[in-house]
């Protein structure tokens, strides 16, 4: 444990990884491979704080999504990824793997998109925005292969190159 709190982590990412590794010493328990449970030990608990939520304004969007990024194409990939789950208020595993197979017209001539989430296996169908569309037609609509940490880090540049600069203090209450 002394090594993840030396890693700068948050407490939620610390006891992510704490349940993880219980549901894995839980596997190999049932798989008879050891006897030891001290992992139901109340000191072998799943850490979680209440974090604040910080959000983008309609504005900073805006600012985003018309920052000109042609000659920068992996900031520009980022940019667009991050706007397709916007546009979508999807999370990044269920939106990033978009592509025409998911992409259908109804009867209306709605434009419109089928997910399964990966998370809970729930189907959803979400409206293509004028926005959104723009993005697909793009990328012939097939989403560039991102990385959910690569996106996560140029997005930190491209918010800076757009002009979002405002430092967040973010706090937390222990549970």
């Amino acid at each position: 444990m002394a090594w993840f709190t030396t890693k700068d982590d948050s407490i939620n990412t610390l006891g992510r990884h704490v349940k993880e590794l219980k549901i894995i010493i839980r596997a190999v328990r049932k798989e008879g491979l050891h006897d030891n449970g001290l992992i139901e030990s109340r000191k072998f608990r799943v850490l979680t704080a209440d974090v604040e939520k910080i959000y983008l304004t309609e504005s900073e969007i805006r600012a985003i999504a018309d920052l000109n990024l042609s000659g920068y194409k992996h900031k520009e990939i980022v940019r667009d990824v991050f706007l397709v789950g916007y546009y979508m208020a999807q999370r990044f595993s269920d939106y990033s793997t978009i592509n025409e197979d998911n992409i259908r017209t109804l009867e209306s001539g709605q434009r419109v998109i089928d997910l399964k989430y990966q998370k809970t296996g729930n189907h959803v169908v979400i409206p293509v925005r004028p926005e959104l569309q723009t993005i697909l037609d793009k990328y012939d609509n097939q989403l560039p292969k991102s990385y959910e940490q690569k996106v996560n880090k140029f997005l930190k540049q491209v918010t800076r190159e757009a002009g979002i600069t405002e430092k967040i203090e973010v706090s937390f209450v222990e549970n």
